[in-house]
């Protein structure tokens, strides 16, 4: 049998009964190095601990009466005591009034409010449950395009209430280009080094794209139609567009044969479409059943943009 006396059980760290030890055998001895190798032999803690420590657990205990965080979370009380929170209700309160007043900016409200960015953050978050949106870019809308818009809101709704099913009958159009080639969101292109790399993403000034144009109503989809000559793309102009005005009609009639003569159809006020060959050209076939040269392209959106 060997008489080895065990090893006391290691301490993760210092616990509050390692704490509570160090600053009663301090008081009694008024010794750092007595106090650490009697906390040594007691607690056999994995790291020793060091003057300065024992320093600071001392004061802590003249200060505060206990070695405890009491500012930790603890299940029997709905708070928190002690140290006071740097999220107050004073602290909360500024911080909203801050983001009322200028929600966009940013890291400088820290500087304003003394705080901490993690803190901001957490108050942010957690108290004033705010979450971060990105803004979308619009076009701008002059005071007279607004204006443009209401009135041309305002000839739908005639339209819908003095015409039988005017939006099941009403084909709205218009052309969009389609760019081939990936566009690359800079945010997810990170590099992890040491040093600025040389490495770049390319792109060509000037995209492949096809231009392409199709009707849309609630019966379906019409098109598309692609503007192209010998598989490459071409620009839109009055020519083209009454060759593929016509591809359309042939469609529509295709599809709807008995009832295509009472259906709308609708265009923007772009130079091709307001073209006078095309414009005459829908009168013979749409008669007065035609949203066009007067439906500016900053009217409603109820085109397929």
């Amino acid at each position: 049998m060997s008489n080895t006396t065990p090893t006391p059980k290691k301490y993760s760290l210092w616990n509050v009964e390692l704490k509570a030890f160090a600053v009663e055998r301090y008081m009694e001895t008024k010794s750092f190095h007595v106090t650490i190798r009697d906390v040594v032999t007691k607690f056999n803690p994995i790291k020793t601990p060091y003057k300065s420590l024992i320093v600071k657990w001392v004061a802590k205990f003249r200060k505060e009466g206990t070695v405890r965080n009491l500012n930790s979370r603890n299940p029997s009380r709905n708070s928190h005591s002690g140290r006071k929170r740097k999220r107050d209700e004073v602290f909360i309160d500024r911080l909203r009034e801050s983001v009322q007043e200028s929600p966009h900016k940013s890291t400088r409200r820290c500087q304003e409010l003394a705080s901490t960015r993690s803190t901001m953050l957490r108050a942010i978050n957690e108290d004033l449950k705010l979450f971060p949106y990105r803004i979308t870019i619009h076009q701008k809308l002059t005071e007279a395009a607004k204006m443009n818009r209401l009135d041309m809101a305002k000839v739908l709704v005639d339209k819908i209430e003095k015409t039988k099913n005017f939006l099941q009958l009403l084909w709205t159009s218009d052309e969009a280009h389609c760019y081939l080639e990936g566009a690359v969101n800079s945010k997810n292109s990170i590099y992890w080094g040491s040093q600025r790399p040389n490495e770049v993403i390319t792109k060509p000034l000037h995209s492949k794209k096809v231009t392409v144009w199709c009707a849309v109503s609630e019966k379906g989809i019409i098109g598309p139609y692609f503007f192209e000559e010998n598989g490459m793309t071409t620009s839109i102009n009055s020519e083209r567009y009454f060759v593929m005005l016509e591809r359309f009609l042939e469609d529509l009639k295709r599809l709807f044969p008995s009832n295509w003569q009472k259906m709308w159809f609708q265009q923007d006020g772009a130079s091709p479409h307001a073209a006078q060959k095309s414009l005459d050209w829908l009168r013979v076939h749409f008669k007065s059943r035609i949203i066009s040269r007067k439906w500016r392209s900053s009217g409603p959106l109820i085109r397929p943009t």
